[in-house]
């Protein structure tokens, strides 16, 4: 499962569709501590679709900033 995701991220992230929105967020050491995934108008009526969001156990609950990828 692991090896899948790695190919599906390294693939997108190679390649990446126009709709895509990857935002990633950075501690003060500018480790990486969060990401979000979406794209952009995914849906007629809904709109845009969160793929992915993920927050380092320890960040959880504070609050943090996103910069570009």
């Amino acid at each position: 499962m692991e090896a899948d995701r790695l190919t599906l991220w390294s693939d997108r992230l190679a390649d990446p569709a126009p709709s895509l929105i990857v935002q990633t967020a950075r501690g003060s050491a500018h480790q990486l501590i969060g990401f979000i995934a979406a794209f952009r108008d995914h849906d007629p009526r809904w709109g845009s679709w969160v793929d992915n969001l993920h927050v380092a156990p320890e960040m959880r609950g504070q609050k943090i900033c996103a910069s570009s990828a």
